[in-house]
């Protein structure tokens, strides 16, 4: 049996792949998630700014492909700018989540991913669970926008 020796640059590379697929995902370049609910609403507030809630949890495959094939994309990006985004982790904010209605069904709550929009004083404006993908997760903000008041003039 010929046995090929590996070289010092393919054993780095091996180590360095292999340690990264084993690493904690990281944010979604582009979404700059906020994950204090109670500070983005005090700058919605202020900002006069709808909240974007995403309640969601590490070990949610449908939470993983949102975030794999949706918060990636430009146009998703770019509409939730308009937005204070909020992510609440399930299981390290289930207070949060139980005030809100929007628990995992392992908590007898309605399911994860499930996507909260409150208005700058914290009214709910709508409430989706599931999935999305990035044209209706578009469509979704843009009608979210639309129901939106407007801004008082300056």
């Amino acid at each position: 049996m010929r046995k090929f020796p590996l070289s010092a640059a393919t054993a780095t590379l091996a180590v360095l792949v292999l340690a990264l697929s084993c690493s904690k995902p990281q944010a979604v370049p582009g979404v700059r998630w906020h994950s204090n609910l109670n500070a983005a609403l005090d700058s919605a507030a202020v900002r006069n700014k709808l909240v974007l809630v995403e309640f969601m949890a590490e070990w949610c495959p449908s939470c993983r492909a949102m975030d794999d094939s949706t918060f990636n994309q430009p146009g998703v990006t770019s509409r939730i700018a308009a937005f204070i985004p909020v992510r609440v982790d399930v299981d390290s904010q289930k207070a949060v989540a139980d005030q809100y209605g929007a628990t995992a069904r392992k908590y007898g709550g309605i399911g994860i991913p499930n996507f909260l929009f409150l208005d700058p004083a914290g009214k709910p404006l709508a409430h989706r669970v599931g999935f999305l993908n990035s044209r209706d997760f578009s469509a979704l903000m843009d009608s979210v926008l639309s129901l939106a008041p407007a801004a008082p003039a300056r």
